[in-house]
């Protein structure tokens, strides 16, 4: 315990990312192990057509559900170090004995000074790029580090977590209603098989609580085309918080001295259909294929407003 205390404050935090990344792998192999090996297995329950129904119903959702949280963990992500070179690096790159003192020192070096950058990660970085403090690296479109998954959220996966949350929201609620209804139903259940199917639903209510607080949260935020920093940095705003003036790089919060209606200050509140194309496109047959279909490259967004 005493190591914790004494422990850097990024080091602990990505210690206890670490012990929460695992609690949604730990609690689906647990659900797993109840439903196929209690429920069906131990019970003997496959000579009904309504199981063999209920076992593949489950699989189906367990498969495309876990599909989502592979997407979101294995995608390349977009992180500047991988897409821009070092403020350094360019800055030795584009300077040159044979360039003219005068053309390096006014248009280079003023240049290079007027683009934003993580001091961090020494990289430019464009509007809606946010430094993680745990994973140390600035994301493209950065929605917000997720410790529960242990992975950042940004332009490169949102989709797939905005599905994945949705997906485990379906999941939960059946297994909840497949053991609820074998523990009311069912008077004659082994101590072993109650105590796992209680134990599990207690668990399930708890996960299926925090996914539709994401769910609901995020479902919001995308028709207004925000990412969870910038609602946070908004709703302060609105609150008399001026710090958080400069959240956007580009758009009325900067370019604009008032702004009276919370919808107007934000640059990318292009309407609710827009906005949500913004994230899963324009293709409706694609918006839930574990597919990435985010249409942009996380650097340049639609504005409303014209010459933001």
């Amino acid at each position: 315990v005493l190591l914790l205390f004494l422990m850097p404050s990024t080091v602990y935090a990505s210690f206890v990312n670490s012990i929460l990344s695992t609690l949604y792998p730990i609690l689906t192999i647990y659900s797993y192990y109840v439903l196929v090996g209690k429920y069906c297995i131990d019970a003997k329950r496959f000579d009904t057509v309504v199981v063999l129904i209920m076992f593949l119903i489950y699989h189906v959702l367990l498969i495309y559900t876990l599909i989502f949280y592979m997407r979101i963990l294995a995608i390349d992500d977009t992180s500047t170090s991988n897409r821009f070179p070092s403020k350094v690096a360019n800055k030795q790159a584009i300077t040159s004995r044979y360039f003219n003192p005068f053309i390096e020192e006014e248009i280079i070096q003023k240049r290079l000074k007027m683009l934003k950058t993580c001091p961090i990660c020494v990289t430019y970085k464009p509007p809606r790029t946010h430094h993680c403090s745990i994973c140390q690296k600035c994301f493209l479109k950065f929605d917000h580090h997720c410790g529960l998954l242990g992975v950042c959220i940004a332009f490169h996966n949102y989709k797939f977590f905005y599905l994945f949350v949705a997906m485990n929201i379906i999941y939960c609620f059946f297994l909840i209603v497949l053991l609820m209804f074998e523990v009311i139903r069912n008077h004659n259940l082994p101590t072993a098989s109650l105590v796992h199917f209680i134990v599990l639903i207690s668990l399930l209510f708890i996960e299926i609580s925090v996914s539709l607080h994401m769910f609901i949260h995020h479902t919001l935020i995308i028709l207004k085309n925000e990412t969870t920093i910038e609602n946070s940095a908004l709703n302060a705003f609105m609150k008399g918080d001026q710090g958080v003036r400069f959240i956007y790089q580009e758009g009325p919060l900067v370019n604009e001295e008032e702004v009276l209606q919370r919808d107007d200050m934000n640059p990318y509140n292009i309407g609710v259909n827009e906005n949500w194309e913004q994230v899963f496109g324009r293709n409706t047959w694609e918006w839930f294929l574990p597919t990435f279909t985010t249409p942009g490259d996380g650097i340049n967004f639609p504005k409303k407003i014209a010459g933001a």
